[in-house]
């Protein structure tokens, strides 16, 4: 897994990054899950919903605490209580709450980078960051190792 806090990456090419994936935000916001051919419901990244007893944010989510806890071996604990603060893109204190606590390494799951989130990983040192190239070979393995995981994730409001 690619961690991308120590990688060195000029700040144009984050707001480069930061433009492209605005524009793929905006042209996605509109869309609801459709059906696939094979009569499945697709779930997009950002869509809330709960799995094993536990909420998720994203099916990106999801499909990251899936691949970790039954490829990995690991245990995932959502993170509901510890905040990290940090200065944002107004100048201002936030707080920021890291999705999982994974082997005592905190872990947020990102589907497209905002102004803020540059922020929290210039800041947040102790965070990783997991972004959809991350996240890309753990649904290949779900699909091929787990073939009915879509099929578990229940879409809330």
């Amino acid at each position: 897994m690619k961690k991308y806090r120590k990688k060195i990456i000029s700040p144009d090419e984050i707001d480069e990054m930061i433009d492209e994936q605005v524009d793929d935000a905006c042209r996605l916001k509109h869309l609801e899950p459709v059906l696939t051919c094979s009569g499945k419901m697709y779930h997009q990244q950002g869509h809330k919903g709960m799995a094993h007893g536990m909420k998720f944010d994203s099916y990106w989510e999801f499909a990251y605490y899936l691949y970790q806890t039954e490829k990995e071996g690991k245990i995932v604990e959502r993170n509901t209580s510890e905040s990290i603060e940090y200065i944002n893109d107004t100048g201002k204190i936030s707080k920021f709450y890291p999705d999982f606590i994974v082997a005592g390494q905190y872990v947020e799951v990102k589907g497209w980078l905002r102004p803020k989130d540059r922020c929290k990983m210039d800041q947040c040192w102790q965070v990783q960051f997991v972004f959809g190239d991350d996240i890309k070979p753990m649904i290949a393995w779900l699909n091929q190792h787990h073939k009915n995981w879509r099929d578990e994730y229940i879409q809330t409001l």
